[in-house]
């Protein structure tokens, strides 16, 4: 008898620690399904400066929604804007003076900063910049904000290859290459 008792506690410990471990293992379950839905669930917002894809002298101002959540009530607040044509601030503009209440994942805003060494417009000095915070909410309405400090020489700074190195920027290239021989063909 003493060896069915022992037998029996032997199994129930195992069990018991079975049951554990399954209780555990279960929770780092759940807690990974969260993260895994708040990830899918998230949006997030950025801002960057690019040279436009067909002319190596405008600067734009690229945001985009890389997250794959559903951004909305997105709203700007200007801390230093940059006027390049006047009567033209970046405040007065678009999403930037009225804010956009849908941002779906992949979604982009483009708006021209300069064009650099036009008679009409401001030139660029070493120290400019555009500074700015972007608020936005996800479908459950929680609150995300991201700060951005552009600076325009961290692009001028950067050259421009003739062709682009990159693929799409030399398609875009080539394509306007090919347009401005068929228009002298065209006129001849």
């Amino acid at each position: 008898m003493n060896n069915y008792v022992f037998l029996s506690l032997v199994f129930s410990g195992i069990v018991a620690i079975s049951t554990v471990m399954y209780v555990v293992l279960t929770g780092r379950l759940v807690k990974e399904s969260r993260e895994t839905r708040k990830f899918h669930e998230t949006p997030f917002i950025v801002a960057s400066l690019r040279f436009a894809e067909n002319a190596n002298n405008v600067i734009q101002l690229h945001i985009k929604n890389i997250g794959l959540g559903y951004g909305q009530n997105v709203t700007f607040r200007i801390i230093k804007d940059y006027e390049w044509v006047k009567d033209s601030p970046l405040k007065e503009r678009g999403a930037f003076k009225n804010g956009i209440k849908s941002f779906p994942p992949n979604y982009e805003l483009i708006y021209t900063l300069a064009i650099l060494e036009m008679k009409d417009n401001r030139n660029l000095n070493e120290n400019d910049f555009v500074e700015f915070e972007v608020t936005y909410q996800n479908i459950h309405k929680n609150t995300y904000q991201n700060h951005y400090k552009l600076n325009f020489n961290e692009i001028t700074s950067q050259g421009w290859a003739k062709p682009p190195l990159d693929n799409e920027s030399a398609k875009v290239y080539y394509l306007k290459e090919i347009a401005k021989q068929l228009e002298t063909l065209s006129k001849k």
